[in-house]
């Protein structure tokens, strides 16, 4: 198999395999358990003599002598071990397998020792010949009580059995020549309207080789020819592994030379703002002095997960999550047990909806090499990591993946034939997540001048009053990306300094799928006369009695009101059914009772007064087509600003 990790890992992988390689070397000829099974002094003496070869590191005269020795004696099953193990040594993994096989086909298998039998077991499974590997495995005749590494072995054997004979319906297909295109390429990421990709390529397999991070673009219904993402980002030294926020305009990724780093590899944060920005270190309460790397970031850019092999974990190398809040990043955890096992687990990727997790592990059951998993966030817990399944995973490496928002379609990493090659995948039936998630994109603008204005977008989800999305539109275009999942009911709040804020409600409870949608908002300067309907405030059927519901509404009012020092009525309006009085007497206590929960929430009295309107003001003359329920409202006015 390629190694396909070689973003910012390499030094560290690749000075591991030379201390593996150089302790072979020395014990190559000293194989534990294996006799010399033959009775043909020919052949043994042949043996011995690829044994004297290997001392003096004639490795290729040494290949000839056992190949001779078996050619003399074709049952002699040492002969073949010991060549196999050359082969491995010399990297040789194709003629390496051959002769294990070979190996195994003529051995005693009553007298093969069990750490011979499991160890074949391993390289049969890992090769993806999963019917010999149980043989191997059953061949070792171990008892009940098996240690953690050999339990996997044989779940996992077990698994890819029944993965291989019951595939997922899904096409899996490399993507073109175009993306393609470099000898290695990996990590890919998208926007959420899925026309900007981003990935890291690198010229080569070796060290010496230049990694970079490039863009390919959606247009005219292909994928451009990718190109350096910016100067500002790539240079001389290696730039990978990096992750973008929805809206395209938050850049993540891994450096470890060339820029001041903790220690190893650091995580650094970039801003699209026109052009990207000089990438800057996410700071020692996120970096480690070790390797932190493979970052994801959410949505909203509020929460990015890593992969990491620093003190605390529980492998080697871990996923590790951290949180934006009160303007700067909070300590990293580790995500526990459940994810994390005694091997590693990389490259994380966090779905839009913020509720899917998906990485590759090289510790839970799978088909071999490092497979894709995901794992659903509960209310307080991640669930068991679940392999995503044949044709998605099989023996080689699988690692990188990300998933589309509305989950039907997905991009991941793959080895194949000596070099990572990034594939599409595109789901014919069910979804790869349990929660879709579509966007709702615009400009935000003042509706006097038209002109952009850099705004502040909350998005609460309605049903448990927490803030589950914040983003800021552009100070440029006043553009913003808003990610919505396809299952609840919202409020979206703008806001900006100097501006009555904005709501509008988004019920998408009923709904399977949506499609994109474009919402512009126009924010009212702060001054008389200007007003809004609070879209966000429910009351009972024929009751001032507020649905909780109507909370996030409600502490977004008391912000505004507690920011600017303004005079604002707040208005209750009902239908034209029923008579007048009744009507009246509605509006009355709707519009008292906001304004009892304003005092609440520390609002002022100098900053708030209610009145009712009845059905005095309607919004619609006619009532058809469920119009009644639009003038059944809040409305929500600034009556004067106030001195300081």
């Amino acid at each position: 198999m390629a190694n396909i990790f070689t973003d910012t890992q390499v030094h560290e992988y690749s000075l591991r395999l030379l201390i593996l390689l150089l302790v072979f070397a020395c014990s190559i000829s000293n194989i534990k358990g294996q006799v010399l099974d033959s009775q043909d002094k020919k052949a043994l003496k042949l043996v011995e003599k690829a044994d004297a070869q290997i001392k003096s590191r004639e490795f290729y005269e040494a290949i000839g002598s056992f190949k001779k020795a078996i050619q003399k004696d074709q049952e002699f099953s040492a002969a073949y071990y010991k060549l196999a193990n050359l082969f491995s040594f010399l990297r040789l993994t194709d003629s390496a397998y051959s002769y294990y096989e070979r190996y195994f086909q003529v051995s005693n298998k009553e007298t093969m020792p069990a750490k011979t039998a499991l160890a074949l077991s391993s390289r049969f499974f890992q090769r993806g010949d999963y019917a010999l590997a149980l043989e191997a495995f059953e061949t070792a005749k171990l008892g009940g009580d098996l240690e953690s590494k050999d339990s996997l072995l044989k779940s996992s054997i077990h698994f890819a059995i029944k993965a291989k004979a019951t595939p997922i319906e899904i096409q899996v297909q490399p993507m073109s020549n175009v993306i393609n295109s470099f000898p290695l390429q990996y990590f890919p990421v998208m926007t959420i309207n899925k026309r900007r990709m981003y990935y890291t390529r690198r010229l080569g397999s070796g060290p010496q080789y230049d990694e970079d991070i490039v863009l390919s673009v959606y247009e005219n219904n292909q994928w451009s020819q990718p190109r350096s993402l910016s100067r500002n980002i790539n240079s001389v030294y290696n730039e990978g592994a990096c992750s973008v926020s929805a809206d395209g305009n938050t850049l993540i990724l891994t450096l470890c030379e060339g820029r001041k780093t903790m220690g190893n590899c650091d995580l650094f944060i970039s801003k699209f703002d026109g052009v990207w920005g000089e990438p800057e270190n996410l700071g020692r309460e996120v970096n480690s002095p070790l390797w932190d790397s493979q970052p994801s970031l959410s949505a909203d850019g509020k929460t990015l997960y890593f992969a990491s092999n620093r003190s605390g974990g529980f492998g080697q190398r871990d996923i590790w999550v951290t949180q934006f809040s009160d303007g700067k990043w909070e300590i990293p955890q580790n995500l526990g047990p459940l994810i994390n096992t005694p091997y590693d687990e990389t490259t994380p990727f966090i779905h839009f909806n913020n509720q899917s997790l998906f990485f590759s592990s090289q510790g839970h059951v799978g088909l071999g090499g490092f497979d894709l998993f995901k794992s659903e966030r509960d209310t307080t817990s991640w669930t068991l990591p679940e392999n995503l399944g044949y044709p998605i995973n099989d023996e080689e490496n699988q690692i990188g993946i990300f998933i589309t928002a509305d989950g039907r379609e997905g991009l991941y990493t793959k080895d194949e034939a000596g070099r990572s090659v990034i594939y599409r995948m595109l789901l014919k039936s069910d979804s790869l997540v349990r929660t879709k998630t579509s966007y709702l994109t615009g400009t935000v603008v003042n509706q006097e001048t038209k002109e952009p204005v850099a705004a502040s977008l909350l998005l609460y989800d309605l049903k448990t009053q927490k803030r589950i999305y914040e983003t800021e539109s552009s100070s440029v275009d006043g553009s913003y990306f808003v990610a919505v999942n396809v299952d609840g009911e919202y409020g979206l709040f703008t806001q900006s300094p100097g501006f009555l804020f904005e709501d509008r409600s988004i019920d998408l409870e009923s709904n399977f799928e949506i499609t994109p949608d474009t919402l512009d908002i126009a924010l009212k300067p702060v001054k008389a006369g200007n007003k809004l309907i609070l879209k966000n405030i429910y009351f009972d059927f024929d009751s001032d009695q507020l649905q909780a519901k109507s909370s996030a509404e409600l502490g977004e009012i008391a912000r505004f009101l507690n920011q600017n020092r303004v005079l604002v009525e707040i208005s209750g309006h009902t239908d034209q059914v029923g008579s007048a009085s009744y009507n009246q007497d509605l509006s009355e206590r709707r519009a008292e009772r906001v304004y009892r929960e304003l005092l609440d929430l520390g609002v002022s009295k100098e900053s708030v007064t209610f009145i009712g309107y009845g059905d005095k003001k309607p919004l619609f003359i006619d009532e058809n087509n469920g119009k009644n329920q639009l003038n059944r409202r809040i409305e929500f006015k600034i009556i004067k600003k106030l001195s300081d």
